[in-house]
């Protein structure tokens, strides 16, 4: 990345799941990572914080991601809520 401040959202579909990421950055001195998934995805923090620590030196990072199957079922605050019951993905 050359420039500090910035915007990119990305999508990628594969086997009925489409999982969708936002990255967006300020300057900063250091660098400081704000990872934002769904409590299904959270496993993936780590591997999301490796690999931006990879190839960001410095500036503030905030990534959110999400995703949501064929039926439109998501891994967001929704999904919770109808696990809860009952319903949608496993936790």
């Amino acid at each position: 990345m050359k420039s500090m401040t910035g915007y990119g959202r990305g999508d990628c579909s594969q086997d009925g799941f489409k999982v969708t990421v936002e990255v967006s950055s300020v300057n900063r001195k250091q660098a400081e990572i704000s990872v934002n998934l769904p409590r299904e995805m959270e496993i993936l923090e780590g591997q999301i914080r490796e690999a931006v620590n990879q190839v960001v030196a410095r500036g503030r990072l905030t990534v959110r991601g999400g995703g949501h199957d064929k039926n439109g079922n998501n891994g967001g605050e929704d999904e919770r809520s109808e696990h809860r019951s009952g319903h949608g993905m496993p936790p």
